[in-house]
């Protein structure tokens, strides 16, 4: 093998993966293995490419895929390439943008930094427009993505092997990194944050009263202690700047200090890139919220300043440290300066969420006659909790042991809500007619360039795709502002705005109402049917569940729905509705990992005749279609295997709900959302579904020599 102008001998396998761009667009690729390629400079996770300039010392990584230029153009765009001043030039990819070309010493200064926020506790405007969009992205390939085959092991059993408990409460310590670089102290950057803060609070009576009393606070509950400079506990020492940010719509706390452990001078790292954000132990919040329309009753509650609740092991806490005032009254000087830490895990340390829901798993397990310890461990997200009751008396039950098992871990379980009128009167939906409003806040409103266009875009969070065919025309039209080559900050041409203008007047301001519970009142059981469909820009499914009370009419619910953009390369509606099922089928698998119910049967149908003839085909394909159709079948033999009978039908369009999630604007009507509407496919045949399904050997083309792709 020749590689990079050396010959040696090495044993080397050609695979097929499968990449996904940032618009969720595959890219085949046919590669050779190889056991190490080249290391590159670590990049900026900034979305502002244009923040990076040179002159600083950068991480390596290694890489671990080489695209060939046999790949080139289907990577870059055309003509987005720009010289920079450093003489680097800057392209954009389907990935994300790249530096490339030659300078003697190359390195990186990550102008922006990101700490690690809840919404609406950003502290400035790019890091907001990066969390709308990361949020948008990760929603996205809720249901579709493949599980992570990342190996967390190693660091759940350093925790289980570090963890703590003292007097009956959980010590934990940071995940640190094996031969992480030596951490400064960042004491000088701390110091000019309090300065800043001081200059822009201080005249501010009431912002600063309320930045002033929250310490004082903390100090009091211990969850933060002074500390003398000179008598370290820990062999790390890393000072945490913080500030302060205003939530005027929060029910407790309308002031939340920020601390920001990503935070660093040049050339050094920060206290979060020397420890492991550590795995997601979170559910998934789909899950959550699906299982949350499955009971007549639902129950919220959150947990009390968390983080707060989970203590740091004494050699940990100087890794916490941070500046304030003797004297809030006067400006930060020398002898105005004291030094404080926490004895708690901080909000904004990459790896304080992993501890919050390790612990809460760890405490979970330890009781072990807990009758609802799986149910709180699957419905907990960070701090919320959602339980499901089916009457009065369960709710009162169940809020009374998640109230106990909380205060075990030394936790206050806080803001209950229910829709029981007999539990509460006043909820964040309608406890009388149990209903959730749906709301679209993606507008026109300081939309000028491709950056906030993608974050006016990304700004309605539809986690459950319920607004899907409201959004499908803006989806396309971000996508093609990517064929124009538009770079981030480029201001948009008359006839662009003018197009997405319109788009946004169907979207703006759009809301409606769907049932919450969605489930069985009496025993009965459960169809899930899911429809999937294509056109030439966007493919789609949308999944249903069918319920069949003991006693009354079957009746049926939108529960998930999700929409894929077309590949760019031109190519068929057999091949995309063929996308579209295959779409469908992953669906069904998230659902059923998801449902904490039993399905009786899932069907899939499509209005496809020749994609349900490839599915159906015991015959040789073409790759294309033969690698989707082994996917499609190997995940319903994997339903087969769990009992749950699955197959795929064909569907008259006319009939066919998916092509609405594609092609139409959202109406206003019970259609869209399921509920009584006499008039949608699934309520018309409540009697009999699979009967009225027309099968797909009835209907499918003869075979043609096209049909076999």
């Amino acid at each position: 093998m020749a590689f990079g102008g050396h010959k040696h001998t090495e044993e080397s396998f050609l695979v097929h993966i499968r990449l996904q761009d940032q618009l969720q667009k595959p890219l085949n690729l046919k590669l050779w293995t190889r056991e190490t390629i080249t290391s590159v400079p670590k990049s900026n996770n900034s979305t502002n490419p244009e923040s990076w300039r040179p002159n600083q010392p950068s991480k390596v990584v290694n890489v671990d895929i080489l695209i060939g230029i046999d790949y080139y153009w289907e990577v870059v765009i055309l003509n987005s390439s720009q010289q920079l001043p450093c003489e680097l030039v800057l392209s954009d990819t389907r990935f994300g943008p790249v530096l490339s070309g030659l300078q003697q010493e190359l390195h990186f200064n990550y102008s922006v930094t990101q700490s690690s926020t809840n919404d609406g506790d950003v502290g400035d405007t790019t890091n907001k427009m990066d969390h709308i969009i990361r949020r948008f992205l990760e929603s996205e390939s809720v249901g579709t993505a493949e599980e992570s085959d990342a190996n967390n092991t190693e660091i759940m059993q350093q925790y289980y092997h570090t963890v703590k408990i003292i007097d009956g409460v959980i010590h934990v310590r940071f995940p640190w990194k094996t031969n992480h670089p030596h951490l400064p102290d960042n004491k000088a950057l701390a110091m000019r944050r309090l300065e800043n803060q001081y200059a822009k609070l201080h005249n501010d009576p009431q912002a600063w009263s309320d930045y002033c009393e929250t310490f004082e606070q903390q100090l009091k509950s211990g969850i933060i202690e002074d500390v003398k400079e000179s008598l370290p506990s820990g062999k790390i020492i890393y000072y945490i700047p913080h500030q302060g940010v205003y939530k005027s719509d929060s029910a407790t706390t309308k002031l939340r200090i920020v601390f920001d452990a990503s935070s660093h001078c040049k050339g050094a790292p920060s206290l979060n890139d020397c420890i492991h954000q550590g795995p997601t132990m979170l559910p998934d919040l789909c899950g959550t919220l699906i299982r949350a329309r499955l009971t007549p009753f639902l129950i919220t509650a959150d947990v009390e300043k968390a983080f707060h609740q989970i203590r740091l092991q004494e050699d940990q806490r100087d890794a916490t440290r941070f500046l304030w005032l003797k004297d809030p009254a006067r400006p930060p000087t020398r002898d105005n300066i004291r030094i404080l830490r926490f004895t708690r895990i901080p909000f904004g340390v990459n790896a304080s969420p992993y501890l919050l829901s390790m612990s809460i798993k760890y405490a979970l397990e330890r009781d072990e006659h807990n009758q609802l310890r799986e149910e709180i461990l699957a419905n907990t997200y960070v701090d919320n909790v959602l339980i499901g009751a089916n009457n009065v008396e369960e709710y009162r039950t169940k809020q009374r042991l998640c109230k106990e098992t909380f205060s075990r871990m030394h936790m206050n379980l806080r803001q209950f809500m229910s829709n029981s009128d007999e539990v509460m009167n006043n909820a964040s939906w309608d406890p009388k007619a149990d209903t959730v409003g749906v709301t679209a806040k993606t507008s026109s409103k300081n939309v000028t360039t491709k950056r906030t266009a993608l974050v006016a875009f990304a700004s309605t969070f539809d986690p459950l795709g319920l607004l899907t065919p409201l959004l499908v025309k803006a989806k396309i039209f971000i996508q093609d502002l990517w064929q124009k080559n538009y770079t981030w900050d480029e201001p948009l041409d008359g006839e662009t705005l003018r197009e997405w203008n319109i788009i946004t007047r169907e979207i703006t301001r759009f809301t409606a109402q769907v049932p919450r519970f969605i489930g069985n009142t009496s025993k009965g059981s459960y169809d899930l049917v899911v429809f999937s469909d294509a056109s030439q820009r966007i493919f789609a499914a949308v999944a249903y569940l069918v319920c069949r009370p003991k006693y009354g009419r079957t009746f049926s619910n939108l529960i998930f729905a999700k929409s894929k953009l077309a590949p760019l390369k031109k190519t068929t509606i057999p091949r995309l509705e063929l996308l579209a099922a295959g779409l469908a089928v992953k669906l069904v698998l998230f659902l059923t990992k998801e449902l904490n119910i039993h399905l009786n049967s899932i069907q899939l149908l499509s209005d496809s005749q020749i994609a349900l003839y490839w599915i159906h085909s015991k015959k040789p394909l073409k790759p294309f279609a033969n690698n989707r159709v082994k996917n499609i079948n190997d995940a319903l033999q994997k339903l087969t295997a769990e009992k749950i009978p699955s197959r795929f039908y064909y569907v008259n369009t006319e009939d066919n709900p998916a092509v609405r999630q594609e092609v139409s604007p959202l109406p206003k009507s019970e259609a869209t959302f399921g509920g009584t509407d006499r008039n949608s496919y699934l309520t018309r045949h409540q009697n009999g579904l699979t009967q009225k399904w027309t099968s797909h050997q009835h209907h499918l083309p003869k075979q043609r020599k096209r049909s076999s792709e």
